[in-house]
């Protein structure tokens, strides 16, 4: 009995089992598929939502597997897994990525797998050289990926419009950096505002909108930051381009004042704007700055020189400073050592070395108070002009200045005009100089004058300057030939239509001959000439006298005796002094 139940039993608890055993190995083989299927897609490439370009739709991986630390894990399993079961060499060394990864996986997620920062830090450089190369697909790549990892960075914003402009989009460009700048942000407003310089610049032509917009960023960041040293050169430059000298010199001292200094170049603007003042108002307080000031960008320059290679334009302020700083004899020292050492240049340096003799002489000439030394020493520096450059117009302006000025006795004048003729200047020129001196005299020699004219018709026949000071001459004679004087004079206004002069020569003409219309018109051209007005607003008071008009009269008179009341003595005396200009000399 027992042993039927027992024979009835076991083939029942054998299928029982054998059912289960089928169950659950279905169910551990369906696992083991999932789990196969889970790890396997721990070692593939995954996508992310960045796109090469925008041309190229295709997507950046965002990791690759080898940096993952599950997926050493899962190869050192299979690999323990391989070795236990075959025991194989071929598997041991399909597996050797697994013996690193059982030794090292937490030393290769912290030294390999970048974090954030790494990213960021990275994807700037990149974008950078990027640039730099002119790969602007890889470069807009590069931002989309800076604009995914830091979304709120305005730097990275601005990054977007500076590779705009460079790609032509400048308005585009523009447009966010101002966006960028309603949010407080510097940079983008520094960056605008090189933009807007730069334009300025290279435009001519004078632009209201231009120059406020330019204005206005520049101020909106001195707002913010009252020290930025690039912002307040920025500002200063442009006002000196536009001629207010007062407001530029306000900046570039402020600038100059701060802590660590200035550059050359900022001292050497410092010392034009400074001597501009002093020329324009003779403000002794601006020539003393100016000389300080150029004293220290010659300086500044001097220890570039020494160690940077040669460049044109610092050469050029570094010599100009020199100038300024009434150090000329080094100047002409520093053109002969880059002379020397590139002889290529040494022709044009020709003319750099005329300029620095002719600002001597200038300097020396128009000193107050002027000595007799002073007025050797500038015939010195026009004749060493003369002789590098006899037929240039500028040596022979400030030839024709030194002419006139009160003080130079005639023994020295002609010692200076003998050393020109020798060197190959015109005898026409130099007796046009001789009559122009002749009629600077007080009174006025017109006969000396007159023949000196003569002989200068004579050598250069058709000089507008000549003809127009022949004929003033002959209006001054006691008893002149004004229809003579007015052919000369007439012959000069059509060669010199637009000069104050000619017209002042022809309206003296007109008044002598009591032509009172014909005059006036010549006088109100001839009002043109600041250094004329006094005398052209006494001719016109005369000439309305002439017409019985009271009231021009009165105003012509009243205008005069303002101007004499402005004007000091020693102006009274340079007014004497003819002008620089053989073509417009009177």
């Amino acid at each position: 009995m027992d042993r039927r139940k027992k024979k009835f039993r076991l083939p029942a608890l054998k299928k029982a089992i054998a059912k289960r055993w089928d169950s659950n190995k279905r169910k551990l083989e369906k696992f083991g598929k999932g789990f196969q299927r889970r790890f396997s897609g721990l070692m593939q490439l995954k996508e992310s939502s960045v796109a090469l370009s925008s041309d190229d739709r295709r997507k950046l991986p965002s990791r690759f597997s080898y940096i993952n630390p599950i997926f050493w894990i899962v190869q050192s399993s299979v690999f323990l897994y391989r070795y236990l079961q075959t025991r194989q060499s071929g598997a041991a060394i399909r597996a050797l990525p697994a013996i690193v990864g059982l030794l090292f996986p937490v030393v290769l997620e912290i030294r390999l797998a970048p974090d954030n920062e790494q990213q960021i830090s990275q994807a700037r450089s990149n974008h950078v050289q990027a640039v730099l190369g002119q790969n602007y697909v890889r470069a807009e790549f590069l931002l989309k990926k800076l604009e995914l990892l830091t979304p709120e960075d305005l730097d990275v914003k601005l990054a977007r419009a500076v590779l705009l402009d460079q790609l032509g989009r400048t308005q585009e460009a523009e447009k966010i950096a101002a966006d960028l700048g309603n949010q407080g942000h510097v940079p983008a407003v520094e960056w605008l505002s090189v933009k807007q310089f730069e334009s300025i610049v290279k435009n001519s032509e004078k632009v209201e909108a231009a120059d406020k917009a330019l204005e206005s960023s520049l101020l909106w960041i001195l707002a913010r930051q009252g020290q930025n040293r690039d912002a307040l050169f920025r500002l200063a430059t442009f006002r000196m381009l536009r001629g207010q000298f007062e407001k530029a010199r306000e900046n570039l001292r402020t600038l100059t004042g701060l802590t660590g200094g200035a550059t050359a170049e900022q001292w050497y603007s410092l010392a034009v704007v400074e001597n501009s003042l002093a020329v324009s108002e003779k403000r002794e307080d601006s020539a003393i700055s100016a000389r300080n000031a150029a004293e220290a960008a010659a300086n500044a320059f001097l220890k570039q020189n020494a160690t940077l290679p040669y460049d044109q334009n610092r050469f050029l302020q570094l010599v100009r400073s020199l100038v300024l700083a009434h150090r000329e004899a080094e100047a002409i020292r520093q053109i002969g050592e880059v002379a020397a050492e590139k002889p290529e240049l040494a022709f044009a340096l020709q003319s750099l070395i005329v300029e620095v003799h002719l600002a001597q002489s200038k300097r020396l000439r128009t000193a107050k108070p002027r000595s007799a030394e002073d007025v050797t020493r500038a015939i010195d520096c026009v004749v060493r002009a003369m002789a590098i450059a006899p037929a240039d117009q500028a040596v022979m302006d400030e030839l024709i200045a030194l002419a006139g000025v009160q003080d130079l006795s005639d023994q020295l004048l002609e010692q200076q005009l003998q050393t020109a003729l020798n060197a190959g200047v015109s005898p026409g020129l130099v007796h046009f100089i001789l009559g122009t001196r002749a009629m600077s005299r007080t009174p006025p020699d017109t006969e000396t004058a007159l023949s000196h004219f003569a002989l200068a018709q004579t050598h250069d026949p058709g000089m507008p300057g000549l003809l127009n000071n022949m004929a003033d001459t002959i209006a001054e004679m006691p008893n002149p030939d004004l229809d003579q004087a007015l052919v000369l004079v007439e012959q000069a206004v059509r060669m010199l239509p637009d000069q104050p002069r000619v017209y002042d020569t022809r309206g003296k003409i007109y008044l002598r001959k009591r032509e009172w219309l014909k005059a006036v018109a010549d006088f109100e051209k001839a009002l043109a000439a600041e250094d004329l007005r006094l005398s052209v607003h006494l001719r016109l008071a005369e000439a309305y006298a002439g017409l019985g008009n009271t009231s021009q009269v009165n105003y012509h008179r009243g205008m005069a005796d303002a101007l004499m009341e402005l004007q000091t003595p020693e102006v009274s005396s340079e007014n004497s002094t003819p002008a620089a200009n053989p073509e417009v000399q009177k």
